[in-house]
């Protein structure tokens, strides 16, 4: 059987790293989705704020669609699907770039997509 959704490919759209004091910590992640015919694009934004450093990261994921589906159901699609998928190459982003500027790799927890999504912002709920 083929896959609905298909992944394409990913890229670091925008990356910003600061080595800084803080006393802060903050975690947040935030998606959103561009549909079009026979696909779309999933976008993750992070920002990290650790005692030492501060990242921005938006990463962007392309798939391709096969059969028709409803709107409400691409997006679901794209949203749970999209994101589980493109999620993983974002904590490895972060790992690489934090090992390669602090010499210590950064590694961001693992989510449950369906219910990190289940708030139904466009913001993931993050437990610590």
């Amino acid at each position: 059987m083929e896959a609905i959704i298909q992944f394409l490919n990913y890229r670091l759209d925008e990356v910003k790293f600061k080595i800084k004091k803080s006393k802060d910590k903050n975690f947040q992640i935030g998606y959103n989705f561009n549909l079009h015919k026979g696909g779309g694009e999933v976008i993750l934004e992070t920002i990290l704020v650790e005692e030492d450093f501060e990242l921005f990261l938006r990463i962007i994921g392309s798939f391709a669609t096969k059969g028709n589906m409803d709107e409400s159901s691409r997006e679901q699609m794209f949203a749970i699907n999209g994101t589980s998928i493109l999620y993983p190459y974002l904590r490895s982003s972060i790992s690489s770039i934090t090992l390669t500027s602090l010499n210590r790799a950064v590694v961001i927890p693992t989510i449950n997509i369906v219910e990190a999504l289940g708030m139904g912002t466009k913001n993931l709920n993050i437990k610590n």
